[in-house]
């Protein structure tokens, strides 16, 4: 390769320093903040990829940077692939992207890709959907130089085993993590006005007491979905409790603001990046929100993705004594669950996670199932769903996804994990209860709520037909959106997709629509 061309989609977003382009924000090891031409200033006075690595462990934030150095070119994402960046070689040159559809030569899917993408809804590792188009993986950095591109994965989430400590004193350390994490996340916002999407779990309640117990009042909650669903009942009950100005957006009209949508094609491929499914639960709403003046533009969405998952909820009774070999099988069950695959081809995917799991021997079986769960759909498919805000030129906080907060969880006892345990408790008792939303009738799943669970792996690992009559609730409407998109683009189901998964029709669709798009 004769060298390497950076483009960019959003180049207002982006800050250059000499050869080095960033954006977004992070915190060093001192809690010193950086942001625009300070975050390119950091990266600028790298001397080695080692350094390259040292200092991308240390950041904590949401940002990403390219650009060229002493020891070569690189492109690199935070740990949870907030702002994606993607690479290919073009007529002889690494061209480095953050709109992969740049990229595509031709019109050829790789076909691993489009298996992982159908079952789970994102592809798997490196890899996008397209043959020879790359995506920079979270907690990574790509380095060029000599013609060659490395892979160098600067952060690993996995880790042993730790015994139990004083459980009092864990509470403590919890809240005084989550605090800090607050508190960075306030001052990173810079004086800027938060809105908070309000759902009927802890994850967003925590967000709002926080802020409120801190005197940060001047903000704007909101729900949206199914009209009277659970969640937009709690939140409302929530919001009412603490005096929020509050706002629903009920998304039962969600094919009237689709078919009336003339920027819908432009925004499934800002959302979906060629990897990953592109989501429509937040999308009509922000575009509510943003057509009507509801939100101010300077103001600063604050998610609560996905505080449940680092605190624990996607551990099951016996996975601290199960081996690779269960949990691969268990991953399988839960996030490949879309697409009726074959065995020979859910032997193709479960050897993937297999050699992942080979990568990390010295680590807790069930850390290593975390730390996949975290690169894989954390990455691509939670966090991806909050491109529906950035689209719409807005920014995003995730402070859940906290570099302190992450590793205090990932060195916590599996024992404090299991149910969420330690999380509820410090919520619950040192935020919620002051403030009266403590409510009996709470959605939090609950310690039988995960035995059923265990129950239905069991079940699906012994029964796989049953997956096809374990039916979840369409709070988000996502029935009603497939049928309009299926119609509007003449695509016919594919009956091998299960229609009892609600992103499954969604995943079905985008995958005909972009292949009629390439042709």
């Amino acid at each position: 390769m004769a060298g390497v061309v950076f483009e960019f989609r959003d180049k207002g977003e982006w800050c250059a320093s000499g050869a080095v382009w960033a954006k977004g924000y992070a915190y060093d090891s001192s809690d010193c903040f950086f942001s625009k031409q300070d975050l390119c200033a950091l990266f600028l006075a790298v001397r080695s990829v080692d350094e390259l690595s040292q200092l991308a462990k240390q950041l904590n934030g949401l940002f990403c940077a390219v650009g060229s150095l002493p020891f070569g070119n690189f492109a690199l994402v935070d740990r949870v692939r907030s702002l994606p960046l993607f690479y290919a070689e073009v007529l002889g040159q690494l061209v480095i992207t953050d709109d992969p559809y740049r990229l595509i030569q031709g019109n050829q899917f790789f076909e691993s890709s489009v298996l992982e993408f159908k079952t789970a809804g994102y592809v798997l590792g490196g890899n996008t959907l397209f043959s020879e188009v790359y995506q920079v993986e979270a907690a990574s950095f790509i380095c060029h130089s000599d013609g060659d591109v490395t892979v160098v994965e600067y952060f690993n989430g996995a880790a042993g085993c730790f015994a139990p400590s004083n459980y009092e004193l864990a509470k403590n350390e919890l809240k005084s993590v989550l605090d800090r994490c607050m508190q960075r996340m306030v001052k990173s916002v810079e004086g800027n006005r938060f809105a908070v999407p309000l759902s009927g779990g802890y994850d967003s309640r925590f967000i709002i007491a926080w802020l409120i117990m801190n005197g940060y009042t001047d903000l704007v909650a909101f729900t949206y979905g199914r009209k009277g669903n659970p969640d937009m009942i709690l939140a409302e009950r929530v919001a009412r409790k603490l005096g929020l100005q509050w706002d629903d957006f009920p998304c039962d009209d969600i094919v009237s603001v689709l078919s009336g949508d003339v920027n819908l094609e432009d925004y499934v491929l800002y959302a979906s990046n060629a990897s990953s499914m592109p989501f429509f639960q937040d999308y009509p709403a922000i575009r509510k929100i943003f057509d009507g003046g509801v939100v101010p533009r300077n103001c600063v969405f604050v998610l609560g993705h996905s505080g449940d998952f680092i605190a624990g909820s996607h551990l099951m009774p016996g996975y601290d004594k199960a081996g690779s070999a269960f949990l691969v099988n268990d991953i399988l069950s839960v996030n490949h669950a879309h697409y009726k695959a074959t065995r020979s081809q859910r032997a193709r995917i479960a050897e993937r996670y297999t050699q992942f799991f080979n990568n990390y021997k010295s680590c807790a079986p069930y850390s290593v199932l975390e730390w996949s769960d975290f690169k894989e759909r954390q990455a691509k498919f939670i966090v991806n769903s909050c491109r529906a805000y950035q689209y719409f030129g807005y920014n995003i906080r995730l402070p859940f996804f906290d570099a302190e907060l992450v590793d205090f969880f990932r060195r916590s006892p599996f024992e404090f994990k299991l149910f969420k345990r330690l999380y509820n408790d410090v919520l619950e008792d040192y935020y919620f209860k002051p403030l009266g939303v403590s409510f009996g009738d709470e959605l939090q799943s609950s310690s039988y709520d995960y035995r059923k669970r265990v129950a239905r792996l069991y079940v699906n690992r012994l029964l796989p037909l049953m997956r096809n009559f374990s039916r979840q609730t369409d709070n988000l409407c996502y029935a009603d959106a497939a049928s309009f998109l299926y119609g509007r683009y003449n695509i016919a189901p594919d009956p091998l997709f299960r229609r009892n998964q609600i992103c499954s029709p969604i995943i079905d669709w985008y995958i005909n629509f972009i292949e009629k798009r390439m042709k």
